[in-house]
């Protein structure tokens, strides 16, 4: 029997990872192309950056039967739809779904048939997942959450130092730390925070981590803070008790910072298990991508042969 060939795409606000691969869950190509979440370009311009990728990797091997898009912002409005259609329409032959990226997280659980997901990176967001439908919680953006991103983290962090200079609070590592970064005093780099995107005000929450691992109690309020938020939006989807029991987390700020996932714990029913894969986003795509084609995935075996591929490219 000759092997399936298919694409699985993870889309974001800053990149877009493609991977060429064999039902079995070897890669074979890999890709990385600008961020495809239509909320934040158009759809129009995310569906040719997507359609971009695919022709790239359609010209190492022509006979791909099934593409399958987890893309940030494509549950918003017809968003995803727009994307479907553009796709289909130009790759007529091929399957193609276009999904919410949540579901290339949900491709990193142990059971995709249902469970709770989170990413927690420069915004955040709570699904649970009971095999048909989402439910959510969160991640309405920087202007409306308040806590619980790396976002969140890093304006309390810059919102510290601001304090501290104007005599608000006293020196703290939180504010030596920040204006380290910074290159000086806050006050002269108002206009450039305010000009900066979101991306550059969550590149200050690792201070956050610093400064609470050398004792310091603001960063300790800050984090708590945040995980106060995410702990409650997880607790509020685990209530409706059709999700399970296990929790998947993603983004940078649950993948590169353990002891935030530490805290989550602590405010959690002890039921509750946090599970924090080391495969990118797009690693779930292309499991739910083989899946889709009605092929059966045994969880260890596509891990690994992803695993000893990715090493080979």
């Amino acid at each position: 029997m000759n092997e399936k060939y298919m694409i699985a795409i993870d889309g974001g606000g800053t990149k877009t990872e493609f991977v060429l691969f064999t039902e079995g869950g070897t890669v074979l190509e890999k890709l990385t192309l600008g961020g495809t979440n239509p909320n934040i370009t158009t759809p129009e311009t995310a569906a040719e950056c997507l359609a971009v990728g695919i022709a790239e990797l359609l010209t190492r091997n022509r006979k791909v039967c099934r593409i399958y898009a987890g893309i940030a912002g494509a549950l918003s409005g017809n968003n995803g739809a727009i994307l479907q259609n553009a796709l289909q329409n130009r790759y007529p032959d091929i399957s193609v779904t276009v999904v919410s990226d949540i579901m290339n997280v949900i491709g990193m659980a142990e059971n995709t048939d249902r469970c709770i997901a989170a990413i927690i990176g420069t915004g955040s967001v709570v699904f649970g997942w009971d095999g048909e439908t989402l439910q959510r919680a969160g991640g309405w953006g920087y202007r409306f959450d308040g806590a619980g991103s790396g976002y969140d983290i890093g304006r309390d962090v810059l919102s510290c130092l601001l304090a501290v200079q104007d005599g608000l609070l006293p020196r703290c590592k939180t504010a030596e730390f920040a204006e380290e970064k910074l290159g000086g005093a806050v006050f002269d780099h108002i206009t450039e925070l305010y000009s900066a995107g979101q991306d550059y005000i969550a590149s200050y929450a690792p201070i956050a981590f610093a400064a609470a691992e050398a004792g310091d109690a603001v960063a300790e309020e800050i984090l708590a803070r945040s995980a106060d938020r995410v702990a409650a939006l997880i607790t509020h989807i685990h209530k409706q008790g059709c999700y399970g029991d296990r929790v998947v987390l993603s983004g940078g700020i649950a993948i590169h910072f353990p002891q935030f996932a530490a805290l989550l714990k602590e405010r959690l029913d002890s039921r509750i298990t946090l599970d924090t894969p080391t495969e990118p986003p797009v690693f779930g795509a292309m499991r739910m991508c083989a899946q889709a084609e009605g092929i059966a995935v045994s969880l260890p075996c596509f891990r690994n042969t992803f695993r000893t591929s990715c090493r080979d490219l």
